[in-house]
């Protein structure tokens, strides 16, 4: 899954568990259910990160920002070069694009 090895990062899991689609973990462990059906992600944990319906939230704001602009749908990969953008630092083959309309 592109995931590192326990041996190439001491923060990695020697065991990761992703649930089938539709099937969440869920915080308690309290009775037989640790997985239950869910009809939607309310904030439920173990889905790779590859999953395109996840999303994040991003709020910019600050110099160089259009206040009150509503941007579409990014990716992540876009939020860097916007950032370097307003810093006046040039990314070389960024991944993602500068999100202009949000700039001023």
């Amino acid at each position: 899954m592109g995931m590192p090895l326990p041996s190439e990062n001491q923060g990695m899991g020697d065991l990761v568990l992703f649930p089938k689609a539709g099937y969440p973990f869920q915080s308690k462990f309290d009775s037989e259910e640790a997985v239950i059906v869910s009809t939607n992600y309310l904030g439920t944990h173990g889905y790779p990160n590859t999953d395109p319906q996840l999303d994040g939230a991003f709020i910019p704001s600050g110099y160089g920002i259009k206040p009150g602009v509503t941007i579409p749908r990014i990716t992540n990969l876009d939020v860097a070069p916007t950032i370097t953008e307003l810093l006046g630092i040039k990314l070389p083959n960024p991944d993602g694009r500068v999100i202009k309309e949000l700039l001023k």
